[in-house]
């Protein structure tokens, strides 16, 4: 069997799910400490063996599951580092081929944010702390796809990819 222990993509913030079991996370009594090498028990006064049910719809375990398999690529492996306008060229290039900027980069927003909308529910971009008022012209996402010179969360540029 095995004793449990804390894993790395399960502290990825926005995992909802145990990717290689498929399950809801749990929450714990334990707290993160700046002790690298603390061990504690996962034993039913830290953390019971009950299977939670899983709240969430089909829809919203996929996306997350997808969200997790992409943070843990980012974590496990090495990328040679990207400056802030290749990312936005980057962006802009696949807006382009979906039809959502025009040949010269100008960002069809509303396009944008009606199909970012469509993909993701508003149940699931609230659990990611990204929820989007379309009527408000600084929500995140208008935000996010300018190019404005200033960094933004890897949570959201793991959403928009």
């Amino acid at each position: 069997m095995g004793e449990s222990y804390w894993r790395t993509n399960h502290q990825i913030v926005g995992a909802f799910y145990c990717i290689k079991h498929g399950v809801v996370l749990k929450d714990s009594k334990v707290l993160k400490t700046d002790n690298k090498a603390e061990f504690l028990c996962a034993d039913e006064e830290v953390c019971n063996a009950l299977i939670e049910s899983d709240p969430y719809s089909k829809h919203i375990k996929e996306l997350n599951l997808q969200y997790i398999y992409h943070a843990e690529k980012l974590i496990n492996n090495t990328f040679p580092k990207k400056d802030l306008h290749y990312i936005n060229s980057f962006y802009i290039d696949r807006l382009r081929e979906k039809g959502l900027a025009s040949k010269n980069g100008s960002l069809y927003i509303l396009e944008i944010q009606e199909q970012f909308l469509e993909h993701f529910p508003e149940q699931y971009l609230k659990m990611m702390q990204s929820t989007i008022d379309p009527e408000k012209p600084s929500n995140w996402l208008r935000l996010f796809v300018r190019n404005n010179g200033k960094n933004r969360s890897p949570l959201r540029h793991l959403l928009f990819m």
